[in-house]
């Protein structure tokens, strides 16, 4: 049976799907498709440059790219095409790959998990973001007696081989969402399915659970909350209509509200189109009722009205100002009645306060209670988009004219922490691309009590992979912070790890990655470390894009354990797959487990689509 009827519940609005085999189209509508899609697709999916490319895609049906560009990310880029046009085109990009990889589900459970008061129930297991396992204490025994328990292999069925997700953890089962457009409740203990669903696109957002539901985000924009025991839907909102909008975070529930970040990819798709008008887009950050799933408020990060700035040399309108993406997880400060984001850089000007900045929002209202800019320190604002990399056209016809350097990219996507230290004061931490960590006074509308720099100055032309990318952890005495420092121009990194004293900001201990652990991987192996870092006991554990996970001694940043997660392996469903790059979500850990997925196949990533569960034993 397909992947898509084992998936559906037909009693939810999930995507419409068919186990029938595609019928046979007349060559002339492959013909034609083709034609349009050299028209209209190609520019950026035959490039090289742009993910996925033509054989991404052709691993999707006719019917979920007809779907996508209708209503998914690619609906404004399909703007003006009929709908036998559209038709044309998903034909004929589905008819590059027939044999279409198909999830053979199996090893549903037969019994109930067991159930366990531990948790690790959202992207952290605190609504400070801490990622501080605090009722875990993992010694250097135990690291020594760590084994591989269980894996899941998430099916390839997705534009991209990935598994770069945050597993989640309650009442014995772990949840876990994946690009591929699958959701899985799976028995912590033995990896055995409880219920798998498919909402309408690809998930990056962790799955919180509380209250007994299973909250969640798709990509494009859609949010769900399920029953947790049976997978049922309770209900599904949509968090934006912008069409290039997308949820590339995670959401996080407080108080029977869940909270939905919104990002864009406008910064590529409308940048490199010359006929696409860049860009409209602005964040926007969303309060849904938890249990009826309606709207309570929505807020845009930016609060100056859109304009007409001119045209471009070829004729297309530019809007501005606009970007301040929110592709991280919000920070409820539950004291103050607050709550905290980072935002992302502008893709158009002209400059307004709200990019590159902390901001924080009343949590009833929406209503922004203050905005910290923090404006890069080489060239004053951070405003780009990916028409300054000069792919398809001269820089200076598509950059904006605010970046005459065409550098740019300091975003906070790192979620912010608050963290209580020795002396019982509360600051809060926030990470940027470029390789800075700030302490900031809550109670001073984020005045910066010091600031430490711990990645290198990149002066890179194109988008940045240096610097903290999507997380650090606390334990009250020293944040951890892993750095990526990926040079993408000369293809070397200079990944670290290192961990900064709270009061003082001073580095306590640095620990450079080597290169050793990509001999023999493919081209997308770096040493750079990127993916949210997790505190339990003795040790951090980090992963790294070399596909490694290791975990550091707190008080020295010595490697006590090491796992290489780039090697074959069969899961406990039935099928075979490849850890990746750990590039995105971290280990989450209850006592006597940890699980970490592997694999992230975009941008700099190796792919991977392999979740790890491991066991150690119990003092």
């Amino acid at each position: 049976m397909g992947a898509a009827i084992v998936a559906l519940d037909s009693t939810l609005s999930f995507a419409a799907q068919t186990d029938e085999q595609t019928v046979a189209e007349p060559q002339a509508i492959l013909d034609d498709g083709a034609a349009l899609f050299g028209q209209h697709c190609a520019h950026c999916h035959s490039s090289s440059v742009i993910e996925p490319g033509i054989a991404g895609l052709a691993k999707l049906d006719a019917h979920y790219i007809y779907r996508t560009l209708w209503s998914g990310i690619m609906r404004e880029a399909a703007n003006g095409l009929n709908d036998a046009e559209r038709w044309s085109i998903a034909n004929f990009v589905a008819s590059i790959n027939p044999d279409k990889s198909i999830a053979e589900i199996s090893n549903y459970c037969s019994a109930p998990s067991k159930r366990s008061e531990e948790t690790w129930a959202s992207w952290a297991p605190q609504i400070e973001n801490t990622r501080f396992a605090r009722d875990v204490s993992l010694t250097r025994d135990q690291l020594n007696a760590i084994n591989l328990k269980w894996a899941f292999v998430i099916p390839d069925t997705g534009s991209t081989t990935n598994a770069g997700n945050q597993a989640t953890l309650a009442n014995g089962r772990l949840y876990i969402g994946s690009r591929s457009g699958f959701v899985f409740s799976l028995d912590a203990e033995s990896g055995c399915i409880h219920w798998l669903k498919q909402p309408v696109a690809g998930v990056r957002s962790a799955i919180t659970i509380v209250d007994g539901l299973a909250v969640f985000a798709d990509y494009e924009n859609h949010v769900y909350a399920l029953d947790a025991e049976t997978g049922a839907m309770r209900w599904q909102a949509r968090a934006d209509e912008q069409p290039s909008a997308r949820v590339n975070g995670s959401v996080v529930v407080h108080d029977g509200v869940v909270f939905v970040p919104v990002s864009t990819n406008q910064e590529f798709v409308n940048a490199l189109d010359q006929r696409l008008p860049c860009c409209t887009f602005r964040g926007t950050l969303s309060a849904f009722d938890l249990y009826s799933g309606e709207r309570l408020w929505q807020t845009p990060t930016i609060d100056e009205p859109l304009q007409k700035l001119g045209t471009t040399p070829f004729g297309t309108m530019r809007y501005g100002p606009s970007g301040g993406g929110l592709w991280s997880v919000p920070t409820i400060d539950a004291k103050r009645g607050l709550l905290y984001v980072g935002t992302s850089n502008q893709k158009t000007g002209p400059p307004v306060p709200e990019s590159d900045a902390v901001i924080a929002f009343d949590l009833a209202t929406g209503k922004k209670a203050w905005v910290k800019n923090f404006a890069p320190e080489r060239y004053g604002n951070d405003i780009w988009n990916g028409g300054c990399v000069g792919v398809f056209a001269d820089p200076k016809d598509e950059c904006p004219p605010e970046n005459d350097s065409g550098e740019g990219d300091r975003d906070i996507g790192t979620p912010i922490v608050i963290e209580t230290r020795a002396d019982g004061s509360e600051i809060l931490l926030a990470a940027t691309k470029d390789g800075v960590v700030y302490a900031l006074d809550p109670d001073q509308k984020g005045k910066v009590i010091w600031q430490t720099r711990v990645g290198r100055v990149m002066s890179i032309v194109g988008p940045s992979f240096g610097g903290v990318e999507h997380g650090i952890a606390t334990d009250g005495e020293k944040a951890y912070v892993p750095i990526s420092d990926v040079d993408v121009i000369e293809d070397v990194s200079y990944g670290a790890m290192l961990a900064v004293d709270l009061m003082s900001g001073e580095i306590v201990w640095r620990n450079d990655a080597g290169e050793d652990w990509c001999d023999g991987k493919p081209n997308r192996c770096h040493n750079s470390l990127s993916s949210a870092p997790t505190v339990a006991g003795d040790a951090v554990f980090a992963g790294a894009t070399d596909g490694v996970l290791r975990a550091y001694d707190i008080d020295t940043g010595e490697i006590l354990w090491a796992y290489d997660t780039v090697a074959p392996i069969d899961g406990v469903n039935g099928l075979q797959g490849s850890g990746g790059s750990i590039t995105r979500g971290g280990t989450a850990i209850i006592n006597g487990m940890f699980f970490q997925t592997s694999g992230y196949g975009q941008g700099l990533g190796m792919p991977g689509n392999v979740l790890y569960a491991f066991e150690y034993p119990e003092e």
